[in-house]
């Protein structure tokens, strides 16, 4: 509708200013957002659906040139406005906003940008974590999809979220865990997955092989080993 700011932000915004290929489009309004994803659609000509009633998100199915799926999601603030919806995110490298009004102007009050600039992995409030567990995984994704450094102390509340990592679907768990392993360092994920204390609620029979020893000629650990056939 007139006078309506639109925003894009999350990790669009964060390749963009990594001079990466942007895939996914994500775009929040201060209003339910289903109306402007059917305009949307209809534009494009293509189809479109609601994927949370009560969060308000819509998605656009649309395809690229090559006929790679793109979907374009639009989201209603959480939260009473931008601001409030950039804090309650998970990493400040996903906090950044651009107004579809200004797009020479990075919208970053948690300094998301600077993060991206020196490699770090800080969340954008000390209880993100525990709001959505399932960003202990999307964590260690991003750290090693981009080689970035987890922040100090970010390690605690990864340990401490990662206990609660049950109360998730399990469909969302497993979603995040193989996108690390489709990751180009798979073995350094499953690594820092270990050292959060992940593999205690995700995959409980991994961390028995800790205490396999090794057998001559073997050195490491069974699970240390099988870290090493996941690098090979």
């Amino acid at each position: 509708r007139p006078g309506q700011e639109v925003f894009l932000l999350g990790g669009a915004v964060r390749d963009a200013l990594l001079g990466r290929m942007i895939h996914d489009l994500d775009f929040a309004i201060g209003e339910d957002p289903t109306a402007l994803a059917r305009r949307v659609a209809k534009r494009l000509g293509v189809g479109f659906f609601v994927l949370d009633d009560d969060r308000h998100t819509a998605r656009v199915l649309y395809h690229d040139s090559d006929g790679k799926s793109s979907p374009i999601d639009f989201v209603q603030f959480t939260g009473d406005g931008l601001l409030a919806d950039l804090a309650n995110r998970d990493f400040t490298i996903n906090a950044m906003a651009f107004s579809l009004n200004d797009l020479s102007q990075v919208i970053d009050p948690l300094r998301g940008k600077v993060d991206l600039e020196v490699g770090l992995i800080r969340v954008c409030s000390p209880h993100a974590l525990l709001d959505d567990p399932v960003r202990v995984l999307r964590g260690v994704r991003l750290a090693v999809q981009f080689r970035f450094a987890y922040a100090p102390a970010l390690e605690r509340l990864m340990v401490e979220a990662a206990a609660h990592l049950p109360a998730t679907s399990y469909e969302r768990q497993r979603d995040e865990f193989f996108r690390i392993l489709e990751g180009p360092d798979p073995a350094l994920g499953m690594a820092d997955c270990r050292r959060f204390d992940v593999f205690k609620t995700l995959i409980p029979p991994l961390m028995d092989l800790e205490a396999v020893p090794a057998s001559p000629p073997h050195v490491l650990s069974l699970f240390d080993h099988t870290l090493q056939v996941v690098a090979h």
